[in-house]
């Protein structure tokens, strides 16, 4: 699971088993609430590297009307929700009022959650602001003594911090700088500290929820939820709240009549949301521009006249970083109902009908401003945007249930569906505003400039499962699929899939002494899964596109293909699960081999056709790993329960091929500066880029006294002292982690829980912008080694003729070192390790006895708890989250690091109790 670090609501991607498609949009899971699949659509609102992150469907659940979640994994899950679980499902279930005793039972829970920045880069307060190497003064604003030049600059090459008095910051207005006459005078050069940390505050969100269940009689039961959710991000001026109202009901009319009715309405507002990456309007990037010599609340005021010009001079021109939070604004209104309606019927004995429709509908009003004099918009800018989807689906299951004798059952279903799928955006934007502060389209100094784009698609679909079992202990499904989706070729956009899965409870056939209880059960299984996939909508008909010239069209870069075929996605697995000693011990392993071929890639071609790029079938890729979890009960008493559990699962992705003439994908990248890319015999997460030149292979120097040392592989030092940089895009390394894993234990006495859980990964790597920030503007501590007296590198020379000696050039210019060494485009530098292992949760909870509760006549729960999730983490990763993700327009993309927002820690308590 990957999120973007844009806090609560924020998108989310969820990938099992690895990544089987080009597209890396196409990997995530399917996100299934109370069996109707969701539109889960993101959309993106900004430049394509630094996106704002609006987030997905998956953000729209309430945490307190989910009952449980069930993991489907891989294309098994299709059978029942087709093609869009091609890889696995998330199935989630939502409360209902069945678990009632026959009284209607009222629940209030109140939640408050503290968040606060917990991890911070490695950085240096030895030296402040400046651009030229170890230079021994500073200087801000205009001259005071006549020859000064002003120093400050987004990098941190200045003078030491040791107190030395310059003139810096001052503000008329606030006595800043000033003496009691009102003219400048020199103050201490010292750090401030961390000044991340005091831009920075304590986030806070408190959630209420009110729930009202009731089993009215044994034929009717609903449940009635409304919840309530307001937060402040650590982000200044991000005030944000949700609300959301769920109704689920369960009705049997007579004995061959049920109804179902589960429909969740949600409203989310959002006063600022931040933009991510690498972008002039980020609060990240104006952030890495600011060092600790400066005092954060002098960039507080950050107008010079309010509306018009803002004072940039702390940050070396780029945008104040409150300037950014509270008039760079990006707001967010949204409504969204989803939910469903189900009939089930009760034809005859043993055969039974459901009917169900669902739908899903979102909308969404966003706006995005930037004053004048911003640092990417000098002119002003303001977008309006409504973005809409509407899913409706319609399905039947006809189920039919008998036994046979002998030992022998049998069910056998039969259903359909029918998805439709809607969106829509249009956005209408000002690049220039008239009047200053004035926020509205009609305030364009030119013609608003509109954007739009939409789509609908449908896939249509039939299925069968047959599930024989024979006493109990050996069983068999046998399921197939056809779909017809609307985004493929009228003559390929049919396609069947299969699957097949057999189970045997050995414990059942053979006797292992379940007298003594020493074994419980022992269930071999293994299963085949076949599944097609569509593609997006509008890919098999070339289309004219507009231009920004009314009236005129373009032919777009992309050719797309009439005769595409539906991926196709294979997999096997086997596995085995066990329990032992009543039960206390758990065992479950599995072995999975997933493949994906036919893979619809967008393939470049020659731009002599008129285009760069062709959408075609091409490749194989292949999944493969391990799964395994234990599960154990150490003590089990009448008051005391102490149990542990051990997850580790290890995934490995290959690309068997790539396409008859194709030596290559990109599956994605970041300018010129890294390419994850595909090649045959590699995988999907392999990074390229440029790296260090270094000796090859055999190179050897000779020593002093005669003895020769092999220096392959060495980094080769040119004159200056400076590492050279490879010709040629090279291999970095892997970005996917080894393996993965968790631990954690939990300990029950009477009503009271603690419990601690432990993960993190072995491996793993991401090409990172903060560490290229770090190195290039001075601002980790790895770069005071040097400032002032150069640095002779581990590495060789290379002579005219060819041959090495041992480097002894010390660098001319550190500044100019740091600046090469960690340049955006060395990709070698700036690949770091993701590896980690978190602290990720501390519970304690406690449940009050009910014989105590009965008392009081009409309390019948009462629970409290408290808990810190994300405590700490281990790493050597140098920015804020290994696991932090990299959002590019709508999709969220693994691998690369922008200029993350700080990892967090929660701090939270809860009170629940029941009437």
């Amino acid at each position: 699971m990957q999120q973007t670090g844009a806090g609560a609501g924020g998108s989310m991607r969820v990938t099992l088993r690895g990544e089987s498609s080009l597209d890396l949009s196409n990997n995530g899971a399917l996100f299934v609430i109370d069996g109707v699949p969701m539109f889960n659509t993101s959309s993106g609102m900004g430049e394509s590297a630094y996106a704002i992150d609006y987030g997905n469907g998956t953000g729209d659940i309430n945490p307190d009307d989910i009952d449980n979640i069930t993991v489907l994994k891989g294309p098994a899950a299709t059978a029942l929700y087709g093609s869009e679980a091609a890889n696995g499902a998330i199935v989630i279930t939502t409360k209902s009022g069945d678990k009632e005793d026959g009284n209607v039972s009222v629940t209030f829970s109140s939640d408050f959650v503290a968040e606060v920045v917990n991890t911070s880069p490695d950085l240096q307060y030895v030296y402040g602001q400046g651009g030229t190497k170890g230079h021994d003064t500073f200087h801000y604003g205009e001259p005071v003594d006549g020859n000064e030049v002003t120093t400050t600059d987004a990098t941190s090459w200045g003078p030491k911090m040791d107190g030395t008095p310059y003139y810096q910051f001052y503000d008329e207005k606030r006595g800043i700088g000033l003496d009691q006459n009102g003219l400048r005078v020199k103050t201490p050069f010292v750090s401030y500290g961390n000044w991340f940390k005091d831009y920075f505050k304590t986030g806070w969100t408190t959630t209420n929820s009110l729930s009202l269940s009731a089993k009215l009689n044994r034929n009717n039961s609903m449940r009635l939820s409304i919840s309530d959710t307001r937060s402040e991000s650590i982000t200044p001026n991000s005030p944000a709240m949700r609300q959301s109202i769920k109704l689920n009901s369960h009705n049997k009319v007579n004995n061959w009549l049920s109804m179902n009715t589960s429909i969740t309405y949600y409203r989310r507002d959002c006063d600022n949301l931040p933009q991510m990456g690498y972008g002039q309007a980020s609060v990240m990037y104006s952030l890495w521009c600011m060092a600790p010599n400066i005092n954060m609340d002098w960039a507080r005021d950050y107008w010079i006249d309010p509306g018009v010009q803002q004072n940039a001079n702390l940050t070396g021109a780029k945008n104040n970083p409150y300037f950014v939070a509270y008039e760079c604004l990006n707001t967010l209104d949204r409504d969204r109902i989803f939910g469903n309606t189900s009939l089930d019927l009760h034809l005859y004995k043993g055969l039974d009908l459901m009917l169900r429709g669902g739908i899903d509908f979102s909308r969404d009003h966003r706006t995005m401003r930037q004053p004048k004099s911003s640092y990417s918009q000098r002119y002003g800018m303001y977008r309006e945007g409504n973005v809409s989807s509407l899913q409706l689906s319609t399905d039947f299951l006809l189920k039919y249930d008998r036994k046979l004798g002998a030992g022998f059952d049998m069910k056998l279903n039969f259903g359909g569906s029918i998805i439709n799928r809607m969106f829509r955006e249009t956005t209408q934007t000002a690049e220039q505003l008239k009047q200053p502060g004035v926020y509205s389209l009609a305030n364009s100094v030119e013609r608003v400039k509109p954007n739009n784009y939409d789509y609908e698609r449908q896939t249509n679909s039939l299925y069968g499962l047959i599930q024989i079992s024979w006493r109990d202990a050996v069983f068999l499904d046998i399921t197939g699929r056809n779909d017809w989706s609307s985004t493929l070729p009228v003559n390929n956009n049919s396609y069947f899939y299969p699957s097949v899965s057999a189970s045997v409870l050995l414990n059942e056939l053979i006797d292992f002494g379940a007298a003594r209880n020493v074994v419980n059960l022992v269930k071999l299984r293994g299963s085949f899964a076949q599944v097609g996939h569509d593609t997006q909508p509008y890919r098999t008909t070339d289309y004219l596109s507009s231009s920004d010239f009314a009236g005129n069209y373009q032919i777009p870069g992309t050719m797309n293909n009439a005769n595409l075929r539906p991926e196709i996605v294979s997999s096997w697995e086997v596995g085995l699960d066990l329990r032992m000693f009543r039960n206390r011990l758990g065992v479950d392993l599995a072995y999975y081999n997933n493949t994906s071929k036919d893979l619809i890639v967008n393939m470049p071609v020659s731009s002599a056709s008129g285009v760069t790029k062709r959408f075609a079938n091409a490749g194989t890729i292949r999944n493969y790993g391990w799964e395994l979890q234990i599960n154990g009960t150490l003590i089990k008493t009448r008051d005391v329960q102490w149990k542990a559990y051990v997850n580790w699962s290890k995934n490995r992705n290959e690309v068997v091929d790539l396409g008859e003439g194709v030596d290559s994908w990109i599956v994605a990248s970041y300018s010129s500066h890294a390419y994850m890319t595909a090649y045959k015999g590699g995988s999907l997460s392999a990074m390229y880029g440029l790296g260090y030149k270094r000796a090859p292979e055999g190179a050897y120097i000779v020593e002093k006294d005669g003895s020769i040392t092999n220096v392959s592989g060495q980094i080769i030092v040119d004159e200056n002292g400076y590492p050279q940089y490879s010709d040629e895009l090279q291999y970095i390394g892997e970005c996917t982690p080894d393996w993965k894993g968790g631990f954690g234990t939990s300990v029950k006495w009477k009503g009271l829980t603690v419990s601690v859980a432990f993960d993190g990964q072995h491996g793993g790597n991401v090409y990172s912008y903060t560490n290229a920030v770090l190195g290039t503007r001075g601002k980790g501590s790895f770069t005071l080694a040097g400032r002032y007296d150069g640095l002779v590198l581990d590495g060789v020379n290379q002579l005219p003729d060819g041959n090495f000696i041992r480097n002894t050039h010390k660098t001319a210019d550190i500044v100019e070192y740091y600046g090469l060494a960690y340049a955006f485009q060395n990709c070698e530098q700036n690949f770091v390790s993701t590896e980690f292992l978190k602290l990720r949760e501390i519970r304690i909870a406690y449940e009050f006895p009910r014989q105590l509760l009965a008392r009081s006549k009409f309390i019948k729960g009462l629970s409290l708890s408290v808990y810190g999730r994300n405590l700490y983490c281990w790493s050597k990763f140098p920015g804020w989250d290994p696991e932090g993700a990299f959002m590019r327009g709508a999709s969220v993309v693994p691998g690369f690091e922008m200029l993350q927002m700080p990892g967090t820690a929660t701090f939270g308590g809860n009170v629940r109790i029941t009437f």
